[in-house]
């Protein structure tokens, strides 16, 4: 192996992206017709949003490398944050990417009710070469 290189090469192909985003949609009460939303370059799709047991439900799918952060339901006026996550399918679509679907709980019912999104974090593929000299 020799003792001195002249060039580091490092290749980059993926990385994760975290970002604010202001994101405010008006939700179907009978929650059962499916509709998609784009949250930098990112499909959502909202699959159903049903209530049980005093709590809000909203099943979503994205694709597998997209994580909505600081999410809320605004129900009559009243910010909730979300209780937790159920862990839901992966699917592989046709053309080769992963859907994740799982479903988000929040502990509230009214009856108008909107997705407030704050931040995404997703990953950017890239196949990049970067060369550093090195200097002997």
């Amino acid at each position: 192996m020799p003792d001195r290189f002249k060039t580091l090469a490092l290749r980059l192909t993926a990385l994760t992206i975290s970002e604010p985003v202001e994101i405010l949609k008006d939700l179907p009460m009978d929650g059962q017709g499916e509709e998609s939303i784009t949250i930098a370059g990112n499909e959502i799709l909202l699959e159903k949003m049903y209530t049980e047991n005093g709590n809000t439900y909203l099943t979503i799918s994205t694709e597998e490398n997209v994580l909505l952060e600081k999410v809320y339901l605004l129900i009559d006026e009243k910010q909730v944050s979300l209780e937790r996550t159920i862990p839901g399918e992966i699917e592989k679509h046709p053309d080769g990417r992963l859907i994740y679907r799982r479903t988000l709980e929040f502990k509230e019912t009214g009856n108008k009710v909107s997705l407030m999104v704050k931040r995404i974090s997703y990953q950017r593929s890239y196949d990049k070469l970067i060369s550093i000299p090195i200097e002997n």
